[in-house]
């Protein structure tokens, strides 16, 4: 009976959600569900694909993919995919993939400026930061704008940001706990200048 308990509360889940997957043959993206599982007794660490998240849930046919023995991860130049990954195996042969976007693990500490304070997941996108509840990671929490953050800032385990009055928490300092504070920053502050560069080019442009 305790086995069995154990065996149902068992989640050998690191991470998953939608992906682009580059095709072999013909060198395009496909959209697919990606599931990223830790070493355990169910099997070694591995990335399982699927054609969506309602297939995922109801365990169908799906590809999978052994990362023991992979040999090297990088990352390429944001001009040719943002947010992507490739795998580069023992016998050499690739496999790329890429996101939409990128999520961070992190704990809010308490704002004056909200009631939320705990676990969630901090979401980066082009133009965007994003809140998302961790046990129901369909509920957003709130948002704020790139073009409304005044200062950003990180430390060996966090990243804090400031919030113009514009932004739907209204302006105030917000902090996040996080092993990841160095990556966030970049990529929030690699984002904001993307936004800028391209409203300084539509400003340019406007005025020819």
């Amino acid at each position: 009976m305790g086995v069995q308990a154990m065996d149902l509360c068992f989640n050998d889940i690191v991470k998953q959600g939608y992906v682009y997957f580059r095709s072999k043959h013909l060198w395009i993206y496909r959209r697919c569900w990606l599931v990223l599982r830790r070493g355990s007794s169910k099997g070694a660490k591995r990335l399982e694909r699927f054609s969506n998240e309602q297939a995922a849930n109801c365990h169908c046919h799906h590809k999978v993919t052994d990362l023991t023995k992979i040999r090297n991860v990088t990352r390429p130049p944001r001009d040719k995919k943002k947010h992507a990954v490739v795998l580069t195996f023992n016998d050499d042969s690739p496999k790329a993939f890429a996101c939409d976007s990128e999520q961070f693990h992190v704990f809010m500490k308490p704002s004056q400026c909200m009631d939320f304070n705990g676990e969630c997941n901090l979401q980066i996108t082009c133009d965007t930061l994003l809140l998302w509840d961790t046990q129901n990671p369909c509920l957003k929490i709130t948002s704020w704008p790139l073009r409304s953050l005044r200062r950003y800032g990180r430390g060996q385990n966090w990243f804090t940001f400031e919030a113009g009055r514009m932004c739907d928490t209204g302006e105030g300092l917000f902090t996040f706990q996080t092993l990841q504070g160095e990556l966030i920053y970049h990529r929030v502050n690699a984002a904001v200048l993307a936004t800028v560069e391209q409203e300084d080019w539509l400003c340019c442009d406007a005025r020819k």
